[in-house]
């Protein structure tokens, strides 16, 4: 890994004023490429590998760690294969076959992207996640508790409109469902029931200093 991919000629090593070699101050290698992609997928995966590596172009058999790839890159060219594309490419694919090419061939085996993420129609019964079904356990055993209420003072100078601010917290519980989640007992299982966001009435109190 410590072989020089491109060896740059120079008239004389660039010096600093106490004589060491001064790495600033040396020319940038021009990479010019090699094989150009020959298939519609290569040229679509050499775009994405010479975009994820800031060059100009890209070699379909010039290795990508040479180049400059590493782990982290590899993880983003995964991820915009499955976008771009719409195939499935596995990080080991990547080591075994680190070039543009070599890519390519893993791609033309048909293996489609995963299933995008849809929306789907919700359940009449929508089981709790984990830490629903803890705080209900621990709610069943201890009772009520304001364990898991977070208190909040403001001090706010100058009159407030009651109205806009009620209206602006009735407007984050509409938005988070969550903040309208009760668990009731089916059959002595827990369940999430959503309590539409009109029926979640707001209330303020106010205290006289």
């Amino acid at each position: 890994y410590m072989t020089p991919s491109v060896f740059v000629e120079v008239e004389a090593l660039p010096r600093t004023v106490s004589g060491k070699l001064d790495h600033a101050a040396l020319p940038a290698p021009a990479h010019t490429g090699g094989a150009a992609p020959r298939t519609p997928v290569e040229r679509r995966v050499h775009a994405i590998v010479a975009d994820l590596l800031g060059l100009p172009d890209v070699g379909v058999e010039e290795d990508f760690f040479a180049l400059g790839g590493h782990s982290l890159l590899v993880m983003r060219l995964v991820s915009r294969v499955r976008t771009d594309l719409g195939a499935e490419l596995s990080p080991r694919a990547v080591f075994d076959a680190p070039t543009v090419a070599g890519i390519a061939a893993r791609l033309d085996d048909g293996r489609s992207a995963r299933e995008p993420l849809t929306r789907q129609d919700r359940p009449e019964l929508l089981p709790p996640s984990f830490a629903q079904r803890r705080l209900w356990f621990l709610y069943r055993l201890n009772g009520p508790s304001p364990t898991y209420n977070i208190p909040l003072s403001w001090r706010v100078r100058g009159p407030i409109d009651r109205e806009a601010l009620r209206h602006a917290v009735a407007d984050v519980a509409d938005r988070h469902e969550a903040l309208r989640t009760v668990l009731p007992d089916v059959d002595g299982v827990p369940v999430q029931r959503l309590v539409p966001a009109a029926s979640v009435p707001v209330r303020f109190t106010e205290v006289t200093p």
